[in-house]
């Protein structure tokens, strides 16, 4: 039994993308209990493949619960620490002296499309070009501001110069995005060559409307753009098994080693007697099988805008595949900004052999190589 479908891929928020990622480590193609009785010479049992089902499921309800409850405000102060010194905000993998060689995304025009944006934050006010609600749209803020920030925030993204067009939706309703994106579409037709979107964020997943989303994704490379979600995999070719990890010293976000297998999977891995260097290596097992390419960024113990006023931020303690998508977005944007005729292969290209191991056993994009590597593509 395989634990794959609309419910782990439901991630309409991070939370869930943990649940999502780590089901995906283990069930594609395969049971818990089969991955690890191949690196054991073990021989699976009936009670041993249902009892990895059962808790597969129980873990995934809790996490949809709690999830939900955090992503309402319910516990924040616990995991969302108010940053007060606003010279400690980053975004970390060495983004910061990339951004000081002019390595910002000038020159880039992004998409986003999540829940509505406080879009007076100082963290990126400057880089909104366009912003218009799709459908009807609650008031709940914290989702899309921390996507935009990390993006192209100024402080904390990736890309602080690239322009941004944003379209603002419900996305627990899946219909809603996928009209957005269709609008985005079509809007995209109306500006000028110059200025034109390359690069899409969605930080959802597809639910039970993947076939819907995969056809507007072909429709928009046809146009020439690039899109990416939070789904496992990417909807991308070669498709990018892209999961979340995180910054195990805030001191030192800029050191490819400190990036791990977050806090959130500690309950998990002593449940089930799993190291996180298993977990790892089951996951790129899985991964391999299925043709994906195993990658991680980090998306926890980082800093994102505060949508509680447009001058704060926090350190946020969680995270999911929701942050980890819009770095892989902004990377693909800052690869473009040095050759902007490179095509949306030779750019994926570069974001995989891009790839390095770190010493955690975690296959992590290096921007510094991906910046060498975009420049040879001049020569």
């Amino acid at each position: 039994m395989v634990l794959v479908g609309t419910v782990i891929e439901y991630n309409e928020n991070g939370f869930l993308a943990h649940v999502e990622n780590y089901c995906g480590a283990y069930t594609s193609g395969k049971t818990r209990a089969e991955a690890l009785g191949k690196r054991k010479g073990e021989v699976d049992s009936v009670y041993k493949k249902w009892l990895a089902v059962v808790l597969g499921v129980l873990v995934m309800a809790c996490a949809a619960f709690f999830g939900y409850m955090y992503l309402q405000g319910k516990g924040e102060g616990e995991r969302v620490i108010p940053v007060s010194d606003l010279s400690l905000v980053e975004p970390g993998l060495n983004l910061r002296a990339l951004h000081q060689e002019g390595y910002t995304g000038k020159g880039i025009n992004v998409a986003i499309i999540d829940g509505p944006l406080l879009q007076e934050h100082d963290e990126y006010s400057d880089r909104l070009v366009h912003y218009e609600e799709v459908g009807v749209v609650d008031d709940y803020l914290y989702h899309g501001t921390s996507v935009a920030s990390v993006l192209v925030g100024k402080k904390c993204g990736v890309l602080p110069e690239a322009q941004l067009h944003y379209f603002a939706v419900n996305l627990v309703d899946l219909e809603n995005a996928l009209r957005a994106l269709e609008r985005l579409l079509t809007y995209n037709e109306t500006l000028p060559s110059g200025g034109k979107i390359r690069y899409v964020n969605l930080s959802t997943g597809f639910g039970g409307q993947e076939a819907a989303f995969r056809a507007l994704i072909l429709k928009a490379r046809e146009q020439g753009i690039l899109v990416f979600t939070s789904t496992m995999p990417t909807a991308t070719e070669p498709p990018l098994a892209l999961r979340e990890a995180a910054y195990d010293d805030q001191q030192d976000m800029n050191n490819l080693n400190s990036i791990v297998i977050g806090e959130w999977m500690d309950a998990f891995l002593e449940e089930n007697n799993m190291s996180r260097e298993e977990l790892v290596q089951i996951r790129q097992e899985a991964d391999d099988e299925n043709g994906f390419i195993n990658v991680y960024l980090p998306c926890a113990k980082r800093y994102v805008a505060s949508p509680e006023a447009k001058d704060k931020y926090v350190y946020e303690l969680d995270g999911g595949l929701s942050w980890a998508t819009p770095m892989l977005t902004g990377l693909a944007g800052m690869a473009a900004q040095i050759n902007q005729g490179l095509a949306i292969d030779q750019i994926l290209q570069l974001l995989v052999h891009s790839i390095v191991t770190n010493e955690k056993g975690l296959n992590v994009i290096d921007p510094q190589l991906l910046i060498s590597l975009a420049r040879e593509t001049l020569e």
